[in-house]
């Protein structure tokens, strides 16, 4: 979908007002606005609109949204690099980059770096982990 596109469907979503969610649970805000935008349900990595995947939430909860996944195209060291030297177990034994990322340095040392062309994921040492490309309007 292109942007423009986006915009005028996003604009009658809104003067709609309240739209009940379409399903239960966690993903039923996300599922409801896409299908509004008339985006069908699909669980790729590709983007939704004109390069940019959507998300949504419900408003006062508080969890987490993934903001940013990894792709090959980010990745500026190898990833099992970046697990091996980065990473934290999981729940379930298994090494990954699981953590929240802000502008300041986390208990790994790792934090996003945000600038006007671009978005990084470094760590203290001077390590550049991932960088998304921003595009302009």
């Amino acid at each position: 979908m292109k942007i423009s596109e986006f915009k005028d469907k996003f604009k009658h979503i809104r003067d709609i007002g309240f739209v009940r969610t379409k399903r239960a649970g966690a993903t039923g805000i996300g599922y409801t606005l896409e299908s509004l935008l008339g985006i069908s349900e699909n669980n790729s990595t590709n983007p939704d609109i004109e390069g940019a995947e959507l998300k949504a939430h419900r408003t006062n909860v508080n969890g987490l949204i993934t903001l940013f996944t990894f792709n090959n195209k980010v990745w500026k060291m190898p990833p099992l690099e970046a697990v091996k030297k980065y990473g934290n177990i999981d729940k379930n034994g298994r090494k990954g980059l699981y953590y929240t990322m802000t502008l300041k340095p986390n208990s790994a040392g790792l934090f996003l770096d945000v600038g006007k062309t671009e978005i990084s994921v470094r760590h203290v040492s001077g390590d550049i982990i991932a960088v998304w490309r921003l595009q302009a309007d």
